[in-house]
């Protein structure tokens, strides 16, 4: 089954375009009309987590052919089916699948995942905690907590057409579902452009935690977040800004994020500031629609 949320349906100029340069805020997030399908076509691509195998098999073929076009693989790692061998991805069956359908394709066309964690692995259940260096001060920071508590995102891919601001949906549907699932940390192992892209958005709510290794044939870089505080440091840049159009761009940033979740999920303080950037918190699901994830589900 895809679950999705068609009352947000990615449409060209509905979300927020991020871009990789960082160094000024008015340089991180824009608006624009930009067209979220193949050229001269206009229409909807769905969004949302999957379990359904047909759903999941295309994600894991684009994923596939997207790192074989990078050169993070060769040939020899895909197997007869088109996807990677297990041997060099043995997480396929502790994650959960985040993919963007276009319908009038047939086709999934981005796609993204959460690792999950796995009894028999314990905290080596993540790519990031076995294969990356991390310093000291945030491999202590992360222990503090359960890594039951943790997901790792992973295969990032989307085909060259489709717009990065869909990508950012996915990253909304996996935010909503972690707080469903009462997801602690995100822990992420990003080559350099899409540490750099993350940080664009979350700020210092996004921790780099280790120093770039080579991984998968590029510089990679650790990173990890607190689901809950993900939004933390764009309100205080809200707040200490002057630019208008900065503060503006802080503000549709963080709406776009919490459209659809529960205000319970945040602290007394957290809801004060929301309410100071004139956000509301209106679950925005359609009668007869199929949400994403069960927002009343207690935390486990």
């Amino acid at each position: 089954m895809l679950s999705i949320r068609p009352s947000d349906p990615c449409v060209a100029g509905a979300l927020p375009y991020v871009v990789v340069a960082i160094e000024h805020w008015a340089d991180v997030t824009k608006f624009d009309q930009i067209e979220t399908g193949p050229p001269s076509q206009e229409h909807e691509l769905v969004c949302g987590h999957t379990d359904e195998a047909a759903f999941v098999l295309s994600a894991r073929k684009l994923v596939a052919r997207q790192y074989l076009s990078e050169g993070y693989i060769t040939a020899a790692d895909i197997d007869r089916h088109g996807i990677l061998r297990s041997v060099v991805d043995p997480y396929h069956a502790s994650s959960a699948y985040f993919i963007a359908f276009d319908d009038q394709l047939g086709q999934v066309v981005a796609t993204i995942r959460q690792i999950q964690f796995d009894i028999a692995s314990g905290a080596k259940s993540f790519p990031m905690m076995s294969y990356l260096d991390l310093w000291p001060s945030s491999r202590d920071h992360l222990e503090q907590s359960s890594p039951e508590s943790w997901v790792e995102l992973s295969g990032l891919a989307k085909e060259h057409w489709v717009a990065t601001e869909i990508v950012n949906r996915l990253y909304r549907e996996m935010w909503a579902r972690s707080f469903a699932r009462g997801h602690e940390y995100w822990l992420i192992a990003a080559d350099s452009r899409l540490a750099r892209r993350l940080k664009g958005i979350f700020l210092d709510s996004m921790v780099i935690a280790g120093p770039p290794i080579d991984y998968l044939g590029s510089p990679t870089v650790p990173l990890f977040m607190r689901v809950v505080s993900g939004l933390d440091a764009i309100c205080d840049r809200y707040f200490i800004t002057r630019s208008p159009m900065a503060r503006e761009r802080c503000r549709e940033t963080a709406k776009f994020f919490l459209s659809g979740i529960n205000p319970r999920y945040f602290s007394d303080e957290q809801i004060e500031k929301f309410s100071a950037m004139d956000i509301d918190f209106a679950i925005d699901i359609r009668d007869g629609s199929l949400p994403s994830i069960d927002l009343t589900e207690p935390r486990r």
